[in-house]
């Protein structure tokens, strides 16, 4: 007899109170409550928070973060002009120096739980930072859809399918968003068919676009 798992929706459940106690694999904060984890993403370590409970699992608690009571001395500011439900910026909000820690503390983390031979004589060193820790993704893939005449270029919210346009994303090269800015210019000014899934309309659906890597060095002139 085959059975379907399920999760509970909490009813009339108020807001709890929670101190983070450490980082998720996927950057999120993990406190307890009623001692059973929970997860609640973009609260950080040390943090106390307010959080609302969106799902209850068996052996877990989904979280949703609603204010910030005592907040991490590790706590940066959001990029300004982003939006803050595109995904991909899970730890953006955690200072690049921890983020790095959180990194090494990752690749640790899964040594001792998969084990592979001799890890224990493994030596981990520090994650090397980058030169830049902003613009550094030379591919761009946005997904383009037309939302009641107006043309969105950009990614999904996570879990999603409300697209969210992106003119600025500090992930990515200046260059690509530059040319991604002008490509959505030419999809409007031309009138080039876009997609639609739910009128089964034929057209784009996305815009891939990278972008060649610096050469290390130049030849000499001949």
């Amino acid at each position: 007899m085959n059975r379907k798992f399920t999760h509970n929706k909490p009813k009339h459940e108020k807001d709890v109170i929670i101190t983070i106690k450490r980082l998720g694999i996927n950057g999120e904060g993990i406190g307890y409550y009623k001692k059973k984890i929970i997860f609640i993403p973009g609260a950080l370590p040390d943090e106390v928070v307010v959080a609302k409970i969106v799902k209850s699992y068996p052996h877990y608690i989904q979280g949703e973060l609603v204010r910030i009571k005592e907040k991490s001395p590790d706590r940066v500011d959001f990029p300004e002009g982003v939006d803050p439900e595109i995904g991909g910026l899970e730890l953006v909000h955690l200072s690049y120096d921890k983020q790095l820690e959180f990194k090494k503390n990752n690749m640790l983390e899964s040594l001792r739980k998969y084990h592979p031979r001799n890890y224990n004589k493994y030596k981990v060193k520090n994650t090397i930072a980058a030169p830049d820790p902003w613009h550094y993704r030379n591919k761009a893939q946005y997904q383009i859809e037309k939302d009641h005449g107006q043309l969105k270029l950009g990614l999904f919210a996570p879990n999603s399918h409300r697209l969210i346009d992106l003119p600025k994303m500090p992930t990515q090269s200046e260059d690509t968003q530059k040319t991604e800015r002008k490509i959505k210019v030419l999809i409007e000014k031309l009138h080039v068919p876009v997609a639609n899934y739910r009128r089964h309309l034929p057209g784009i659906k996305n815009c891939i676009l990278y972008k060649s890597p610096s050469p290390r060095y130049t030849s000499p002139s001949r």
